[in-house]
């Protein structure tokens, strides 16, 4: 099988962590990184084996870097779209981490570059590509549950208090707060349930960090055509345990801790609970450039596993929920937040 050549572009805790992982599957190779600064390119490099020659004191140069064919963006989300663009432009494929943008407008355009140039881009929500969750996926989209009913997950974390109001936690200039950084998760693990369908009712309600205005605590209500009710929670001042629950006319599913799950546990309704189990055999991160490489290597430009119409949905919700607390990023100016949440 041929094997994608990757480069990185960052070199923060994210991308550190997907070259590890990268690294436990024989399909990839680690060729480039692209930093800022010469001398982090260069450090990342020493640290992931990747040649001097292919370690990049520039985005532009990585971009043109013809020993790449695919670039994981791993910059703040405030800059997603801009560096997806440059490396679409430059001919390269794209694999961007969650958040996929800004806000859902972003994410179009992203998208309708990607077509025009016959290039592969999807977000790296890598949650939704371990086995696990595409065990869970399926099961649910075969009817194991009957009629779905109610479906929560959950994902807080409380970050330090003395982290400087710069960081990109707490910055609304860098994308900050809980809904883009911790509720993605939740929400998208939730449409995925969903079938990533369009709610025909929302509300949300939340409280924001008083010292910079982003959303520390919100939580999002979802109703479908079909009756299936979810509820998300996202928090970053406030512990919540992330674990996801879905249930149905038939039994229910419980998936403790959603975001890196390796296992559901299956109550169908007069039965014992049955324990699934999906251990994990390379790196956690490894699963969506798997998935990725298969789908390239097919002729497909976008994701089979988060297809676009997923990260438009998850967009959407997510600027819903962030225009029903106020909190609004520059990038928002001139779009109603939400529109499209509700849409087929």
């Amino acid at each position: 099988m041929k094997k994608l050549r990757w480069g990185i572009l960052g070199t923060g805790s994210i991308a550190n962590r997907f070259a590890n992982d990268l690294k436990t599957y024989d399909g990839a190779v680690l060729a480039a990184v692209g930093s800022r600064a010469p001398e982090t390119a260069a450090a990342f490099g020493a640290a992931h084996g990747i040649g001097a020659e292919n370690c990049f004191g520039s985005y532009e140069a990585l971009a043109a870097s013809p020993d790449v064919d695919i670039v994981y963006i791993a910059s703040p989300h405030s800059h997603h779209a801009e560096h997806m663009t440059q490396m679409l432009e430059a001919g390269k494929h794209v694999l961007c981490e969650k958040a996929f943008t800004l806000n859902a407008g972003e994410a179009r355009r992203v998208f309708d570059l990607a077509r025009k140039k016959g290039l592969f881009a999807a977000e790296a929500m890598w949650t939704r590509f371990l086995p696990a969750n595409r065990a869970l996926s399926a099961l649910l989209a075969g009817g194991a549950l009957g009629e779905l009913t109610t479906a929560s997950a959950f994902f807080g974390n409380y970050f330090p208090d003395e982290w400087p109001l710069t960081h990109r936690i707490y910055n609304p200039l860098l994308g900050g707060g809980a809904l883009l950084d911790m509720g993605v998760y939740a929400v998208s693990f939730l449409s995925m349930l969903a079938g990533d369908a369009a709610p025909e009712r929302l509300s949300a309600v939340g409280t924001r960090f008083a010292a910079t205005g982003v959303d520390d605590r919100s939580v999002l209500t979802m109703i479908y055509p079909n009756g299936l009710m979810s509820v998300a929670g996202c928090a970053i001042k406030a512990q919540m345990r992330p674990d996801g629950f879905v249930s149905g006319s038939l039994g229910k599913i419980s998936v403790p801790l959603f975001w890196k799950a390796e296992t559901f546990s299956v109550e169908l309704r007069g039965k014992e609970a049955e324990e699934r189990r999906y251990p994990l055999t390379m790196g956690a991160l490894a699963y969506e450039a798997a998935s990725v490489t298969e789908d390239i290597l097919a002729g497909r430009t976008e994701s089979s596993v988060v297809p676009q119409r997923a990260t438009l949905r998850v967009m959407e919700l997510l600027d819903y929920a962030r225009g029903a607390l106020g909190c609004r990023y520059a990038a928002d100016e001139g779009l109603c937040l939400g529109e499209g949440a509700c849409r087929p």
